[in-house]
């Protein structure tokens, strides 16, 4: 029970992610979360019995949202006084409690009049399973733009407020292209294991299948964390910079390599810039997980310029035997490029 009570501070701080808040407003549905949420508010108020005037759905939607902005800016003022000499730590300690405070207020109030249903609506999620062969391109409420690979899905918030962290969970891989906001409101991407990229504009391709991760930032900057248990839990990326998890070994690598090669897949082309024929196989190999070998060493060297097909594995293969004049052979995921 104590983590419920931990994922409501989450809530009213607007830092759930979309899974956490439904979870939350499940529990509010039950007698347990509304006693709660009462105790907590009489016993910060120092009174035995409350009182609460009901309020329409709209009046409701804008006293949440006028709570939640304060917190956004009760929390960049601490961050900017944490730098400077603290001169009155108790006046800053309570302009900081009330609006939590105020927020549990509202959230009880939904409950006693009956108002969670609408609520739920308003904060409901949206869960979108890419099953086909191709890609699915979303737009998030932000105007962000994600690229969702076959066989992913990606989970969000129907309704994001301006000042509230921005949060999206991804099982699978996707391409993100994520705009900056006035408020510069973070953006997350959470994997269902639970690491996260925390990012505020930029471009950056997430990969997090069975516990393995992987991301390739291609433009801006990005902070990748990991569950705490992890070795380098955290790190930060800057472009051209591939980060991968492996889950067998526990082992977190970095490397640099080009961007946009690797995430190809976001793009109808795989395109070359006097890129070598061993830079086309790494990224294949490291994309796709298949054993590609050339047997021709010095093919290696090659470099060429134009585009590759992007249609499917064998298209790619197809392209590269074009441009190099080699043949190969396809068998499960290990190919033999020869002459």
């Amino acid at each position: 029970m104590k983590t419920i009570h931990i994922l409501y501070g989450k809530f009213l701080r607007n830092e759930c992610t979309p899974q956490e808040a439904e979870e939350v407003l499940r529990w509010l549905d039950t007698p347990e979360g509304a006693q709660h949420v009462e105790g907590s508010v009489r016993q910060a108020l120092q009174v035995d019995e409350l009182k609460v005037l009901p309020l329409d759905e709209g009046e409701s939607i804008a006293l949440w949202e006028s709570i939640q902005k304060q917190i956004a800016e009760d929390k960049q003022g601490s961050a900017s006084q944490a730098s400077q000499s603290q001169v009155h730590p108790v006046v800053v300690k309570r302009v900081q409690y009330w609006p939590y405070l105020a927020a549990a207020a509202v959230v009880l109030l939904l409950v006693v009049t009956g108002n969670v249903y609408w609520w739920k609506q308003a904060n409901s999620t949206i869960r979108v399973v890419n099953d086909t062969t191709h890609n699915r391109t979303i737009e998030l409420p932000d105007g962000s733009h994600v690229i969702l690979y076959k066989g992913s899905d990606l989970t969000y918030a129907q309704r994001w407020s301006p000042d509230a962290p921005r949060i999206v969970q991804l099982r699978g891989e996707a391409y993100f292209t994520v705009v900056h906001t006035r408020e510069s409101t973070p953006f997350s991407v959470v994997a269902y294991d639970s690491s996260t990229v925390q990012v505020l504009g930029t471009q950056f391709e997430f990969s997090a299948r069975d516990g393995n991760v992987r991301v390739i930032l291609e433009r801006g900057k990005v902070n990748l964390a990991f569950p705490k248990s992890r070795a380098l839990a955290k790190q930060r990326l800057v472009p051209g910079d591939m980060v991968s998890f492996d889950k067998a070994t526990s082992v977190i690598s970095k490397v640099k390599i080009d961007a946009s090669l690797y995430a190809f897949r976001a793009k109808n082309a795989i395109e070359l810039h006097q890129t070598s024929l061993r830079d086309i196989i790494s990224a294949l190999s490291e994309v796709y997980g298949y054993s590609i070998v050339v047997q021709d060493r010095k093919a290696l060297q090659q470099r060429f310029s134009g585009a590759l097909p992007n249609d499917s594995v064998e298209s790619i293969l197809t392209g590269i035997a074009d441009l190099t004049g080699l043949q190969y052979r396809l068998v499960g995921k290990h190919v033999v490029f020869y002459p």
